[in-house]
């Protein structure tokens, strides 16, 4: 594999890129080797699939211009496979709008962020060249015997807030990364290995080093409410059908007054839902290729809740890492 990127780092300016190479296939290998490689004073990690706008390094270096900001992140959106969007791709587009709108208000409201994304991310390497980063970062284990592979990001951001640097995010056009998704059910894949990545880095963030309450206390809270989503998704369907039945009873039996339609009415009331759209639809309308997508857009939005609360399920059952979709995410130490 080393040959055909030599021959196209070559071909653009040999003297400036340089193809490095590890003995087997770990990012967080690769990652570290990189850094140990690194004589610039601001590195940058970038997947393969992050497309950039001419504007996005410049707007991220600034950011750097305070001394206190040790890390850098952007704002994203989905890069269509074909010429248009797959359902899976509208998906993937409501979360990162979603993710868009989490990251910039928790930045203005405390500087914190919950992950600096592994797509694109600048951070000044004296942090990542220190020793104790490299061990830790190559030595991540989960439940004292599991190596991790993925969740680099979600290091790096826990990294920064114990070690009292600050993060930022540049929310912008001019900062704003293409980045493309599985146009097929793959994609639940993805977001199941993602949550999974989250839960666990969460509970180490809020329970074991717990540097997020001080630092960053409205983080704390959106970390918090992660936790939490799982019950409440449950808890929610289940006391309306409670209520539902209640309600087809007479008073005298226990039954409830309320019948079963304003239940139902009340739960699914489609104001909430025009907010709700107004918020994640109207945002991305300008990055959709076609402006009939948007129209499917929001017929799925029901549907990407759906499958949240799915895979929010799943994760808590799957948080010690299963290997049918990487087989390197989780390595047992030897």
């Amino acid at each position: 594999m080393q040959g055909p990127l030599q021959e196209l780092a070559n071909s653009v300016d040999p003297s400036r890129i340089r193809v490095l190479t590890v003995p087997f296939a770990n990012k967080r290998l690769q990652m570290s080797h990189g850094i140990r490689n690194t004589t610039t004073d601001i590195i940058v990690f970038a997947d393969d699939d992050a497309i950039w706008p001419p504007t996005l390094l410049p707007y991220v270096l600034a950011c750097f211009e305070d001394q206190q900001v040790g890390g850098v992140g952007t704002s994203q959106r989905v890069q269509p496979c074909g010429e248009k969007l797959t359902i899976w791709e509208v998906l993937a587009a409501f979360r990162l709008t979603i993710r868009n709108i989490e990251i910039a208000s928790s930045t203005h409201i405390d500087g914190g962020i919950p992950c600096l994304s592994g797509r694109t991310a600048a951070y000044r390497t004296v942090i990542l060249k220190d020793p104790d980063f490299l061990h830790g970062f190559t030595n991540d284990l989960w439940l004292g015997k599991y190596h991790l592979n993925s969740g680099d990001d979600k290091f790096l951001t826990r990294w920064m807030v114990s070690h009292g640097w600050n993060t930022y995010v540049q929310v912008c056009k001019e900062a704003e990364l293409l980045s493309t998704m599985k146009p097929n059910w793959r994609f639940l894949k993805q977001v199941l290995r993602w949550t999974r990545n989250t839960w666990r880095s969460d509970f180490r963030s809020i329970f074991t080093e717990r540097y997020v309450w001080t630092k960053h206390p409205y983080v704390a809270y959106t970390m918090i409410d992660k936790f939490i989503n799982p019950l409440t998704l449950l808890v929610g369907p289940a006391l309306v059908s409670y209520l539902i039945y209640k309600s087809t009873l007479y008073i005298e039996d226990g039954g409830y007054h309320l019948p079963a339609w304003n239940i139902v009415v009340s739960v699914s009331d489609p104001r909430q839902w025009r907010g709700e759209l107004g918020l994640t639809i109207v945002p991305r309308m300008a990055h959709v290729h076609a402006y009939g997508q948007a129209a499917p857009a929001s017929v799925v939005q029901p549907l990407a809740h759906y499958l949240r609360a799915r895979l929010d399920h799943l994760r808590v059952l799957l948080v010690r890492g299963s290997l049918w979709f990487r087989q390197w995410e989780l390595i047992p130490a030897l």
